[in-house]
């Protein structure tokens, strides 16, 4: 009698797993632009789609999982990118003010770029802006050598992580200190 119940049990489990993850599957492809461009309609022409089906599966999808991060004023993008590296030192609590009135005045300076203050194991940094690309930051750096040569005398483009807004800021949220996070810089 066990015997017979525990394989019911086992095989109304199996049957619920299966429509657990099918469901869902089909229900998405149902409503996939994909599927709504290749339908083929009377009096309309056809469209073909080649492409990998990892693809198809991505496609429609929002940003999800560890890139995708929200600090309360806004939605932000962890990407690949470039930022302008001012200041490092070994961790003190002098390097701490240093990095402090570094960050300070490059936002008297320029407020709509983000600043980032930094410690990772033994080491302060100060790193400023969200750039896409190594042109973009140079920029930077050429106007803050022109301008700041206190600030800028280790001024020097690195690969960072970098936040790409995905929603428009009602607040800047310009100056933060990052603790025990390393930057990911190579």
């Amino acid at each position: 009698m066990k015997k017979i119940l525990y394989k019911s049990l086992f095989g109304w489990s199996f049957v619920l797993l299966i429509c657990i993850t099918v469901l869902p599957v089909s229900a998405q492809e149902e409503n996939s632009i994909i599927n709504y461009l290749t339908q083929e309609n009377k009096g309309e022409g056809t469209i073909r789609i080649y492409q990998n089906d990892r693809i198809a599966a991505l496609v429609g999808k929002k940003g999800e999982g560890k890139d995708l991060n929200e600090d309360g004023t806004s939605t932000y993008l962890r990407a690949k990118g470039y930022r302008v590296h001012l200041y490092s030192e070994i961790a003190s609590k002098e390097s701490m003010n240093k990095a402090k009135n570094i960050e300070r005045k490059f936002l008297e300076a320029y407020p709509e770029i983000g600043s980032y203050v930094t410690v990772s194991g033994p080491k302060i940094r100060v790193r400023v802006g969200d750039f896409k690309t190594w042109e973009e930051a140079n920029l930077l750096k050429q106007e803050l050598r022109k301008k700041y040569r206190d600030i800028s005398a280790e001024a020097m483009i690195v690969k960072d992580d970098i936040r790409l807004d995905v929603e428009p800021n009602e607040q800047q949220n310009n100056g933060r200190t990052e603790e025990g996070e390393d930057s990911g810089t190579k």
